[in-house]
C-alpha cells in the first residue's frame, strides 16, 4: 500500500497535528504497520486521527477502492465524541458497534471495545475484515479485550493514540507497536498558547494515603482497579478532605470534579451539597437533555460544581476554571485547557 501519494487535507489543523500526520504516514510507508501517537490531553488527538482517516478514505475512494476502518473506544462518552467529529466536522458516514444497537454495514465503524470483544460480535465482524484500526486511549491496548480484537484483524494497519504511553504495571508496548510518534513537551504547548498554565497541588508522596494508593491493585488495563480505588478512597474522611481542599484553593470558582465511579460521584457530590455549595452529579446514565441543562447552568454560574465520571471533556475545552481531581486519591488544582 502506497501512502506517499496520499493528499492531506489539513484545513483546521494546527502545525503539530499536521506534522504528526506526516510522521504516521511515513512510518506506514516505510514498513511499520502499527504506530502509537502520544499527544497531551486536549491537544486534538480525535481531530487528528479523523482527519487522517478522511485523507486515506478519499485517496482510495478516488481509485474506486473502499477501505474499512474501525475506531476503538472504551467508554460511551468517547463514542459520542468520535461520532460528532466524524459526522459534524468531516461529513463521514459511519456505524456504531454498541451494546443494545443493531450493527450496520458502514465502512467506518466506531466500536465499544467491551461490545466488539464478545465472541459472537467478533465472529460476525471477522467476515468484514478491517483495513485500518484506530485505538483511542491506546495505553489500554494490552488488555485481553483489545488483544482479542487485534488478533482477529492481524493484517490491519494500526494507529494507537494516547496522552500517556505508560502502564502502572510497567508492561511495554513494543510487542504491539512498531513505532512511537511523540509530541513536543507540554511546556511548549503552553508557551505557544495551545494549553493554559496550571497550578498543581498534591498530598505528600510519603503520606499514609499515598503509600496506600501505591499498593492498590492494578487491573488488566494497566491502571488502578476501580474497585480497589473505591474501597480505599470513597470514605467520608477523604471526601471531606477534598471539600476542605476546594475551600482552601478554589472557593467560589466554577469547578469540575473527576471521580472514580458512579457511587463515588454521588457521594462526593452530596459532600459538597451538605457543605452548602451548589453541586450536581452527571455520569453516562444522566439523560442527554438533563446533562446539557446542567452544563448550561454551569456556564451561567447557576451551578458551582459538577461531579462527573469521565464525561466533562467538552467543558474543559470551553471553560477556563479550576478543577479538583480525585481519581487517584489526591487533590489538585489547575486552570483548565483552552
Amino acid at each position: 500500500m502506497d501512502f506517499s501519494t496520499i493528499i492531506q487535507n489539513n484545513n483546521g489543523l494546527r502545525p503539530y497535528q499536521i506534522e504528526a500526520k506526516k510522521e504516521i504516514l511515513n512510518y506506514w510507508q516505510n514498513g511499520a504497520r502499527s504506530v502509537m501517537l502520544q499527544m497531551p490531553t486536549e491537544t486534538g488527538k480525535t481531530m487528528l486521527f479523523v482527519s487522517l482517516l478522511q485523507d486515506i478514505w478519499n485517496h482510495f475512494f478516488d481509485k474506486r477502492v473502499l477501505k474499512r476502518f474501525l475506531i476503538l473506544v472504551h467508554r460511551k462518552e468517547l463514542v459520542e465524541q468520535v461520532q460528532n467529529t466524524l459526522s459534524k466536522k468531516y461529513g463521514l458516514c459511519h456505524g456504531t458497534i454498541l451494546s443494545g444497537k443493531k450493527d450496520n454495514t458502514q465502512w467506518i465503524q466506531v466500536a465499544m471495545v467491551q461490545t466488539l470483544s464478545k465472541k459472537k460480535r467478533l465472529k460476525h465482524w471477522k467476515e468484514n475484515s478491517f483495513d485500518f484500526i484506530i485505538c483511542d486511549e491506546a495505553h489500554h491496548i494490552l488488555a485481553d479485550s483489545y488483544q482479542k480484537i487485534r488478533k482477529t484483524f492481524p493484517n490491519a494497519f494500526l494507529l494507537g493514540v494516547t496522552a500517556t504511553p505508560y502502564r502502572l504495571n510497567h508492561q511495554p508496548f513494543t510487542d504491539t507497536f512498531d513505532a512511537l510518534v511523540k509530541s513536543m513537551p507540554i511546556n511548549n504547548f503552553i508557551l505557544q498558547g495551545y494549553l493554559s498554565e496550571y497550578e498543581y497541588y498534591s498530598i505528600k508522596p510519603t503520606s499514609k494515603l499515598q503509600l496506600e494508593i501505591n499498593n492498590l491493585k492494578i487491573d488488566t488495563t494497566g491502571d488502578y482497579s476501580d474497585r480497589a480505588m473505591s474501597n480505599a478512597l470513597d470514605k467520608r474522611i477523604i471526601r471531606a478532605k477534598v471539600v476542605e481542599t476546594w475551600l482552601k484553593y478554589a472557593k467560589g470558582k466554577k469547578t469540575i470534579v473527576y471521580t472514580i465511579n458512579k457511587m463515588h460521584n454521588l457521594n462526593l457530590c452530596n459532600e459538597f451539597n451538605e457543605a452548602g455549595y451548589k453541586c450536581v452529579a452527571i455520569d453516562s446514565d444522566t439523560p442527554k437533555q438533563e446533562r446539557e441543562l446542567y452544563i448550561e447552568q454551569f456556564r451561567k454560574g447557576e451551578i458551582t460544581i459538577i461531579c462527573n465520571v469521565n464525561i466533562c471533556e467538552q467543558l474543559l475545552r470551553r471553560e477556563r476554571n479550576y478543577c479538583v481531581r480525585d481519581r487517584s486519591g489526591y487533590e489538585r488544582r489547575y486552570s483548565c485547557w483552552k
